[in-house]
């Protein structure tokens, strides 16, 4: 809207002036000519733009009151993505949105490919989600090398640079866990041997006792069996 008014501005500053009126948000022009009343020949441009109108006298105080025209655009979201499609459907050319801020932060800034109302400007996604990892950025490289994408190139060189950093972190990271497994396994390791230790000493101890213990056994068990058999063999030839 500033952009028509600047244009407009600029035919004959100070003698053209345009504005919006603020009861219609309708276009006005005020002539400070004094030649005559101003008339504005119809075309395409002064018809979208409402001012295909003659003034009713030569009174520079009372501008030339252009016609309201309604705008009719629609907004959806494109069918992927989160990009923004606006539809034109007044009919009065393809839709050119200057790249401005908003609409360059909207994706939106550029111009219809034809004069379709079915067919939207489809703007661009404004924060895309990429995707991460090495992998991703290689790739991307190569397409911005192929296709001699300088300000790409530069802007994947950065992410590289953040990833190789990740890397360096994670490796660090994983260096730092490996040591403590490490650390914890000869620890379960020294265990493992003492407890190996104790259990030998327990047992050789036992060992030891037990035939000591037998042979005391066997020892009385064959004194026991010597009288047995001596007391078979008495006779009465023994008590005489």
């Amino acid at each position: 809207m500033q952009d028509v008014l600047d244009s407009i501005n600029a035919v004959d500053p100070g003698n053209l002036v345009a504005s919006i009126d603020p009861n219609t948000n309708a276009f006005q022009i005020t002539d400070n000519s004094g030649t005559g009343p101003l008339s504005i020949a119809s075309n395409a441009v002064s018809d979208a733009l409402g001012l295909a109108v003659t003034e009713a006298g030569t009174d520079n105080s009372v501008p030339l009151q252009g016609n309201f025209v309604p705008i009719k655009l629609q907004v959806t979201l494109n069918t992927t993505g989160n990009g923004l499609t606006v539809y034109d459907a007044s009919g009065t050319g393809p839709l050119e949105i200057p790249a401005n801020e908003i609409a360059y932060s909207l994706g939106i800034d550029g111009i219809e490919s034809g004069n379709d109302p079915l067919v939207g400007l489809v703007g661009d996604e404004p924060n895309p989600k990429e995707s991460t990892g090495v992998i991703s950025l290689l790739s991307r490289l190569e397409n911005a090398l192929r296709n001699s994408d300088d300000q790409e190139i530069g802007r994947i060189g950065g992410l590289l640079d953040t990833e190789i950093a990740r890397l360096n972190r994670v490796r660090g990271d994983i260096g730092s866990r490996m040591s403590v497994l490490e650390e914890a396994d000869n620890r379960l390791k020294d265990q493992e041997v003492k407890i190996q230790e104790s259990i030998s000493n327990d047992f050789d101890t036992d060992l030891t006792q037990i035939l000591v213990e037998i042979t005391q056994r066997q020892t009385a068990f064959e004194a026991n069996l010597q009288v047995t058999s001596s007391a078979l063999q008495l006779t009465l030839l023994s008590y005489l």
